[in-house]
């Protein structure tokens, strides 16, 4: 099994990629992690961080999941079941062992602590990515609705391909036909929900809009877009790399001011609700074909990048629900800080500075135990499957 240093160092690896995703774990513990301090400090980040790291993993989620499935179905004559069996099964074995891992630890914990959490069917949802599909529904586990997006997205995605294969033979022209209904379906969905919704709040905006799985699969098509763009017109994708990124950087400023407007006003508009999440997913889009050139990075900070890009789906998975509401609040606080009678001021920097460690350390052990080595056996474990089905 390598080890995390040889991962570090594999010449696979795509360090412009690994930057984004890098940025994209960093902005979303970064603003969990602004929960644990006094308010007017959660006011700054509200400020001042103005992009959406789950924008990002799911753009960058969209591109390389669609170079993977793209070059697979151009590979083969049909786009077969079987193919498609092993596709889930490869991305399956990659996400769901540690999910499944920290969602068992996070109901134990709320079992054992919590007299009034049950397991009923709420909670089952969970087992099955049903917990935010098209009503919002997460009594455990806030975070896990961006990884239930990210699971329907690649279950109905190539399904659609299949079905869309024995319409026409033409695979180019197939692909490119799901991709835009993935981006359509998403966009007429926020229109009915904008003209239909009555409730004009930030909470409201976040559970119908932000973190509803037909509200947001577009995230991911656009990633799509660009594993598509980047196979069928690779040529074009590198020529013009340094106009796109520079584009792309007009439009997330574009985001970032209207974005600090809408903040600042409180508006629950069309733009918020409707044309931000696909704005700013054409933002990241754009930036794709410079970062997935630039293959190499440089000295310990490009090794310090490239490991946090590889963890990130551990450090995603503990940051919130298992690390800052059970082990900081509950445990730290309540059963070690609250008893020591120090003043308030220690008491934010003990649970930030130990939020940080605790996050990294832990993070580092559900790779090397978890995530790993399903990661380095998915192939073997696929192969005893279809032999024992044989």
């Amino acid at each position: 099994m390598k080890s995390i240093k040889n991962i570090i160092n594999s010449d696979n690896r795509i360090f412009g990629l690994d930057l984004l995703r890098c940025l994209a774990i960093f902005l979303v513990i970064f603003g969990h992690a602004s929960y644990i301090l006094p308010k007017p400090y959660c006011k700054i980040h509200d400020e001042f961080v103005l992009l959406d790291g789950v924008n990002l993993f799911f753009v960058l989620s969209g591109f390389l999941i669609g170079s993977i499935l793209i070059k697979r179905i151009n590979q083969e004559t049909k786009f077969s079941f079987s193919s498609l069996l092993n596709f889930w099964m490869m991305r399956w074995l990659r996400t769901l062992p540690a999910y499944f891992f920290t969602l068992i630890i996070i109901i134990v914990i709320k079992s054992k602590y919590d007299v009034n959490f049950k397991i009923d069917q709420q909670v089952l949802m969970y087992f099955v990515f049903l917990q935010n599909f098209a009503i919002h529904n997460m009594p455990l586990f806030g975070e896990s609705w961006s990884l239930s997006i990210e699971e329907w997205f690649y279950l109905l995605f190539p399904v659609l391909i299949i079905f869309a294969t024995y319409i026409s033979t033409d695979k180019k022209r197939v692909i490119l036909i799901c991709i835009f209904i993935f981006l359509l379906f998403p966009s007429i969905v926020k229109v009915i929900k904008f003209v239909e919704f009555k409730d004009n709040n930030d909470y409201s905006w976040d559970k119908e809009f932000r973190r509803l799985v037909i509200t947001r699969l577009d995230s991911i098509a656009f990633g799509i877009l660009g594993a598509y763009l980047s196979f069928y017109y690779q040529h074009n994708w590198i020529k013009y790399k340094r106009k796109a990124l520079y584009l792309g950087t007009l439009i997330m400023l574009l985001v970032i001011v209207m974005s600090k407007i809408n903040v600042n006003n409180m508006l629950f508009t069309f733009y918020t609700t409707v044309i931000y999440f696909p704005l700013s997913a054409t933002g990241i889009l754009l930036f794709l074909p410079y970062l997935s050139n630039m293959r190499i990075g440089k000295g310990l900070f490009s090794k310090l990048i490239t490991y946090i890009s590889i963890i990130s789906y551990s450090l995603y998975l503990i940051n919130y629900s298992l690390l800052k509401e059970f082990i900081i609040k509950d445990v730290l606080y309540n059963k070690i800080i609250a008893k020591l009678h120090i003043s308030t001021a220690a008491t934010y920097l003990i649970e930030y500075l130990s939020y940080w460690i605790l996050l990294f350390a832990l993070s580092h052990l559900m790779f090397i135990f978890v995530e790993h080595p399903f990661i380095e056996n998915r192939k073997k474990i696929i192969k005893f499957f279809r032999l024992n089905n044989e």
